[in-house]
């Protein structure tokens, strides 16, 4: 038997007493911990989320900054102005009624995407297309002829950023009309990249249409944001995207948009590394900086401050009628959204 042999042989039965038992049972452990991670098995990361899910609870904080609120569809708004879709006469009221009070900057968690097909003007082409009937408004001012083009002229002198809904599968949802093509303005912003690293656009998930908005009303909104959510696959949001692509343009979340608008902030910095984008950094007018920190495509771990309720909200019907407190709104990021039955779009957390 070669020495070599002998020898690897003699420390092979060292190792194996004693100390040399726990030192290769660490090895062993240690190897198979490593295999585990590189092959990320579903049962594994199922309990890591759930250990997270644990961990935000018990580390919860409801310490708020004070400048979100919600302008609730809600039920009360359902039964005192009738069912949804509302006229965009209405829309336009609410909006210039959100501007009056103050808020800083309005973003709405809806999308319109069709011709309201309650104007006047789109009732009488119809009744003249379909019935072979020519109807008359009597009295009715020209600049209500169009409800659209009424809040389009409401949005031109408004701080606020339309909802879209991005595609990522060429099959269309069926709770979304067909993507169409549209010019969505992109996120301005300066890249800080790592040498070799790959451009910014190829780390995200790549949108293959949207369901914009009406060209005029996008083209008269100081910006656009998508609302789409990507959950985990426990189907619990945990993450939320804070930019996303479509072909080379990178886009901005409607809670990224309507945030830089209200603090004044016009362009980001994105820094990318090896792994993917690392953060998103927004310089403040004062000269303050932002920084949020992103995974490697481009989401944000949500901080939760607690569950469903936790923001202030005020019913669109308050608004409307002027009932909402003067300060309420004033100096507010103002996100309209519904809670409705049948119209509010769930989704599932780590606390509700």
């Amino acid at each position: 038997m070669p020495r070599s042999f002998a020898a690897i042989l003699r420390l092979c039965r060292r190792l194996t007493r004693g100390r040399g038992l726990i030192f290769l049972t660490g090895v062993a452990m240690t190897l198979a911990m490593v295999v585990l991670y590189a092959l990320r098995p579903g049962w594994l990361q199922f309990q890591e989320l759930k250990l997270y899910d644990v961990t935000m609870r018990r580390e919860l904080t409801s310490v708020q900054s004070g400048l979100p609120v919600i302008v609730d569809l809600d039920e009360k708004s359902l039964t005192t102005y009738g069912q949804w879709p509302w006229p965009r006469f209405r829309i336009a009221l609410l909006l210039a009624r959100i501007k009056a009070a103050g808020a800083l900057a309005v973003g709405f968690d809806i999308v319109f995407a069709e011709p309201d097909r309650t104007s006047p003007e789109t009732m009488r082409r119809m009744f003249r297309e379909e019935l072979k009937l020519n109807v008359s408004f009597d009295g009715l001012p020209n600049a209500l002829g169009d409800y659209d083009s009424v809040l389009a002229g409401v949005l031109h002198d408004a701080p606020c950023i339309l909802g879209y809904y991005l595609e990522f599968e060429a099959k269309p949802s069926p709770d979304f009309p067909a993507p169409q093509p549209c010019a969505l303005p992109g996120l301005r912003l300066s890249t800080l990249a790592s040498p070799g690293s790959r451009p910014l656009p190829d780390w995200l998930p790549q949108a293959t249409g949207a369901v914009c908005p009406l060209p005029r009303l996008l083209s008269n909104a100081s910006g656009a944001g998508f609302f789409n959510t990507i959950p985990d696959p426990d189907n619990i949001v945990r993450r939320s995207p804070m930019i996303l692509a479509q072909g080379g343009t990178v886009l901005p979340s409607l809670s990224l948009a309507t945030t830089m608008l209200a603090l004044g902030v016009k362009s980001a910095v994105a820094r990318v590394g090896e792994g993917g984008v690392e953060s998103l950094t927004l310089p403040l007018p004062g000269g303050e900086k932002r920084t949020i920190p992103l995974d490697g495509q481009g989401r944000v771990l949500v901080n939760y401050r607690g569950p469903g309720g936790t923001f202030a909200r005020v019913s669109a019907a308050d608004v409307l009628t002027g009932a909402v407190a003067p300060d309420a709104l004033s100096g507010k990021i103002v996100f309209v959204g519904a809670s409705a039955a049948g119209l509010r779009d769930l989704r599932a957390t780590p606390l509700d």
